[in-house]
């Protein structure tokens, strides 16, 4: 079930400024049943609230049309997700609690310089606190071996920046360059994850250079560019274990072409062709393939104990099972032998 309330308020206070304040409210509540886990029952409400303030302001700088835009973005979300065995259950086996509070302010500025050139620059500054952690029950029904999480509180401030420039060659035609300093923060969704152990999601950084020309008119326009990323801390998921996760340094290039037409004044459509080509910085595919599994092991010796299962790991199972009056499930992963009512796979618990 999900619940949406919307209140827009807008004002011009004169020819040059004007106000437009945007504010929502949005309930998320979800159940959801997995075969696979020993948790069937995951009963998850979100709850997310903004308001976002901003300003336009229409001068002249010494004679030079300009036009800034600035504001605040205030966001705040609460999540609470319990993980039952079954709907019969009263109390859960785990809870995830979190929530996520962001004020951002920015200013986007945008002068002419002349007749065929425009510069433009903008500057955002974030701040983000963050706690949350997963209470266990030990005693209700569910899942043998789940575990609970430390609270994690997090407060991180981040800088973004952007500057850029557009000739004019025709009335219609122009080119363009710009380069950017940007951040992405990890949503409450994302630190939660699967089994809340993404919680201390580090921001992703990129740093972005672009140059590109653009063409339209009043049926159509074309935009062509190619661009450049170095990124710190990339967050990525991991299917496999339905985790998100901070990867090292990574670099990505590429070529972005978008062709809109306007069929009517009401009605258009657009087609997009891209290519890109992504690696880890410093090192070879091979190496940061492996990097990136180091990090998988190390999650699941955390989780586990241990993780890379070898034939004395099998044998030493199996003698276990053998070795059990009422034999049940035998899982082992690494050193670590468990017995349990039911089997646990790899894949149900990260």
């Amino acid at each position: 079930m999900r619940t949406y309330t919307r209140c827009d308020f807008w004002f011009n206070f004169n020819k040059s400024f004007g106000t437009v304040i945007d504010s929502h409210y949005t309930v998320k509540d979800q159940d959801a049943y997995f075969a696979g886990s020993s948790n069937h029952i995951t009963d998850t409400v979100l709850r997310h609230y903004s308001i976002t303030p901003r300003f336009t302001y229409d001068y002249q700088l010494n004679n030079m049309p300009s036009k800034n835009i600035f504001g605040i973005d205030v966001n705040y979300a609460d999540y609470s997700s319990d993980r039952k065995a079954s709907v019969h259950v009263t109390n859960p086996k785990q809870r995830h609690k979190s929530n996520q509070l962001s004020i951002g302010l920015y200013s986007q500025n945008s002068t002419n310089l002349s007749d065929n050139l425009n510069l433009s620059a903008g500057l955002r500054i974030q701040r983000i606190l963050f706690h949350g952690g997963t209470v266990l029950y030990k005693d209700a029904e569910g899942d043998a071996n789940a575990a609970d999480n430390d609270t994690i509180s997090q407060n991180d401030n981040r800088l973004g920046a952007n500057i850029g420039v557009e000739y004019f060659l025709q009335p219609n035609f122009s080119i363009f360059g710009r380069t950017a300093r940007s951040f992405r923060i990890a949503n409450i969704d994302e630190r939660i994850g699967a089994d809340g152990t993404s919680m201390a999601l580090k921001p992703q950084i990129s740093y972005d250079f672009e140059i590109g020309a653009l063409l339209e008119n009043n049926k159509f326009s074309i935009q062509s560019s190619i661009y450049l990323m170095f990124l710190r801390n990339e967050i990525y998921f991991n299917s496999s274990n339905s985790k998100n996760l901070n990867l090292g340094r990574t670099k990505r290039y590429g070529i972005e072409n978008t062709i809109t037409y306007n069929l009517t004044d009401s009605l258009s459509m657009d087609t997009n062709v891209s290519l890109l080509k992504s690696y880890f910085q410093g090192k070879n595919s091979k190496e940061g393939i492996k990097e990136f599994e180091e990090g998988i092991f190390t999650e699941e010796k955390e989780a586990y104990g241990d993780c890379r299962t070898n034939s004395e790991d099998l044998y030493q199972s199996h003698l276990t099972l053998f070795e059990t009056k009422n034999p049940l499930f035998v899982n082992v992963c690494g050193k670590r032998i468990w017995l349990s009512k039911e089997p646990q796979l790899l894949k149900d618990y990260f």
